[in-house]
Order: structure tokens, then sequence, then C-alpha cells
């Protein structure tokens, strides 16, 4: 019986399938790992802009009627009849040409709340 030189077209042909799958699944893993990149950074982004918008809410909030009482031509006395420097709706909404908060309309959308902030 002579020795075998080389492959025969049948190994071949598996050789080059099996390192075909092999191929496909690392670029299916790689193109999983890319799409759950590219939805942690937007997740990341949406939870970085929220965390931005409460601490301007809470700036505007605690600034919300805010009187220097330190100069010489600031009221003893805040005015009575004046609105409350924070004021807020559930479950309303306001038109674009609306007072202040004086008419609302009861049809919110979504449940949409109102936080108005004087200064």
């Amino acid at each position: 019986m002579r020795r075998q030189r080389g492959m025969t077209i049948t190994e071949l042909l598996v050789a080059v399938a099996i390192g075909t799958l092999v191929i496909l699944l690392g670029v299916t893993v790689l193109v999983s790992a890319s799409a759950h990149y590219v939805a942690q950074t937007e997740a990341t982004m949406v939870d970085d802009a929220g965390r931005f918008a409460l601490a301007s809410l809470e700036s505007a909030a605690r600034q919300a009627g805010f009187a220097n009482l330190d100069h010489d031509d600031a009221a003893g006395q805040a005015d009575a009849s004046a609105p409350p420097p924070i004021m807020g709706l559930d479950a309303a909404s306001l038109s674009s040409d609306s007072d202040a908060l004086a008419n609302p309309r009861p049809a919110a959308v979504n449940g949409s709340d109102v936080l108005a902030l004087r200064f």
C-alpha cells in the first residue's frame, strides 16, 4: 500500500465548509456585539440628557420666587395678591396663547402635567 501525499477533493471541501461556518459564526458574534454597543451608547445618551434636564428643572425650581432682600429697595413683605412662585397642574395642558395658568384645558395629552415657575 502506498502512502498518501495530499488531500482528496472531499477533504478539501469539508475543510472549506467548516472554515466558512467558523467565519460566519465570528461575523455573527461581531455584528451582535456591535448592535449591543450602539444600543448601550444610545441608552447612556438618553440617561445623560434626562439627568441634565432634571438638573435644569431642579435649579429653576430652587430659584422660583426668589427676592433679593439685601437691596435697599426690597420690599419687607411679599405681595399677598401675587400668584405663587411654584404652581402645577395635574393631567392638564395649556393653549399657546393662555395667560399663565389661568385657563387650563382638561384634555391633556398622555396625562401630561404642567409645572410653572415664576421668578
